[in-house]
């Protein structure tokens, strides 16, 4: 998984989501607590999923706790939930799509 972005733009021209020809990365952008796409976030076809990324609670720096904003916080949930839903690493998006279609990420 790798993260949309955050320059509110269409995911399918803007980077670090938009990695031309490969069928094995999977774009994620970020939703807020309305469960609409964040404010920041990039979005649109680029996007193969969202997840929440705003106020994320996570560690900080010298093991401290505390929240965070942004794509780079959206990926992981869903790299965490291909993971335990057993979705093989070498696996294409059109299956990784096909595993997760049960699940709502809210």
């Amino acid at each position: 998984c790798i993260a949309a972005g955050n320059e509110s733009s269409n995911a399918s021209f803007s980077y670090p989501g938009c990695i031309e020809g490969s069928q094995f990365i999977v774009t994620v952008a970020a939703i807020n607590c309305n469960q609409t796409c964040a404010s920041y976030s990039n979005f649109g076809p680029g996007a193969d999923f969202y997840a929440v990324g705003t106020n994320v609670y996570s560690c900080t720096l010298n093991g401290k706790n505390g929240s965070g904003t942004g794509t780079s916080f959206a990926a992981p949930v869903v790299s965490g939930i291909l993971l335990l839903r057993g979705y093989p690493v070498s696996g294409s998006k059109i299956l990784c799509k096909e595993w997760t279609k049960p699940i709502a990420l809210r």
